[in-house]
């Protein structure tokens, strides 16, 4: 039990989920302990091996926090709760693109399809 105190205390990661397009991988990690959680991904170009790490925030964060899989368009899939879109919508450039002006923000969670281009560099 010492041990299990000991980690918690000092905390570790998890993977928590991997998938793939037909360029880019995209591994998610969660660190944990005693007093947070915070959430990673990890970028990765599957041709040039570089990857990028991305420590997900209070606000953006919270709508990518659950990614679910990848689809053969290079887009991965995530879900998130209506009510993180509302904390967002307004201050983003989604607003110029899409409506959630129907969406319940206390609904079941909703699906988000992101291309995601990072930069490799």
């Amino acid at each position: 039990m010492d041990s299990f105190e000991k980690l918690n205390r000092n905390g570790y990661f998890t993977i928590s989920h991997y998938s793939e397009t037909q360029n880019t991988s995209l591994t998610q990690l969660t660190f944990q302990n005693e007093n947070e959680l915070r959430w990673y991904h990890i970028l990765c170009d599957l041709e040039s091996q570089k990857c990028i790490i991305n420590k997900l925030d209070e606000k953006w964060g919270d709508l990518f926090i659950y990614p679910q899989g990848s689809t053969n368009s290079d887009q991965f899939i995530f879900s998130t709760l209506p009510a993180f879109l509302y904390e967002v919508y307004d201050k983003s450039e989604i607003s110029r693109y899409y409506s959630i002006d129907d969406l319940d923000k206390n609904g079941n969670p909703v699906i988000i399809f992101a291309h995601l281009n990072p930069d490799f560099k």
